[in-house]
């Protein structure tokens, strides 16, 4: 007898280490009609119908800490990270001691959103990570430095610029300037970064790196008159070929034959 109450003390605290760890994702044994019902619908490979079932539940039992649980993260696995929010709301107004726990969601969906290359929600959970907690800022512009930084062209100046959108001084927007002006030297489609460099660190810095070629201007092809603006005196150059600054003049006097 003594023994049968031992094991059943051990059952009892291991279903309550479950319980604290693993929180109110599934349904378990006491978990409400409402949310047995949407896990249901779950293991039938149907999360659209879960939240239709939750959402009718709530309307009625909107006491229910463990379908607002669920249903935020069924929002969660689909990336409405609004609705998500929303129902993380009720909980936490039920659960007033989980805010941790809701914030990690929030960091693991992030981390998910930069790495697999989306954008738009990286940076929506970002200011949400951030309303949550500010010093998580620090954590957001390091995730999308280090992405652009493993980037190449368009993905890494995407990122780049997401990075200087959360950047916390003036070094860390720098180093960004600085990527934008290797990117530039690398490859002319992105010489329009040039000036974004010069943006942030200054003339005087970006000329020192690409300084202005007074004595010889490379033209990138045999130019024509289809070339010439309507002006008649414009001609377009190859931006990073040409290594002009913004502001900078080019003046041609004489053109000679080859």
């Amino acid at each position: 007898m003594q023994n049968s109450k031992k094991i059943t003390t051990r059952i009892a605290i291991f279903l309550f280490s479950m319980l604290l760890f693993v929180g109110p994702v599934y349904a378990g044994l006491m978990s409400s009609a409402g949310v047995k019902k949407a896990q249901e619908f779950v293991d039938a490979g149907r999360k659209d119908g879960a939240i239709n079932a939750l959402n009718d539940w709530l309307n009625k039992n909107p006491k229910d800490d463990d379908a607002y649980w669920m249903l935020a993260n069924l929002y969660m696995q689909k990336g409405e990270y609004d609705r998500a929010e929303e129902q993380f709301g009720y909980f936490l107004n039920l659960r007033s001691g989980k805010q941790g726990v809701v914030t990690d969601k929030f960091k693991e969906a992030f981390r998910h959103e930069v790495a697999s290359g989306s954008l738009y929600k990286a940076k929506s959970l970002a200011q949400k990570l951030i309303g949550f907690q500010s010093t998580y800022r620090q954590q957001v512009y390091a995730s999308f430095y280090a992405k652009g930084k493993s980037s190449f062209g368009q993905i890494a100046v995407d990122n780049f610029d997401a990075a200087l959108l959360f950047a916390n001084n003036q070094g860390e927007r720098e180093k960004i300037g600085k990527n934008f002006l290797k990117i530039a030297l690398e490859d002319s489609h992105f010489g329009y970064l040039v000036e974004k460099a010069v943006n942030i660190l200054g003339k005087d810095f970006v000329n020192q790196v690409m300084p202005s070629q007074n004595d010889e201007i490379i033209f990138s092809h045999t130019y024509t008159d289809a070339d010439i603006g309507p002006d008649g005196k414009v001609i377009v150059l190859d931006y990073a070929k040409t290594l002009l600054m913004p502001g900078d003049v080019l003046n041609i006097n004489t053109i000679m034959p080859r």
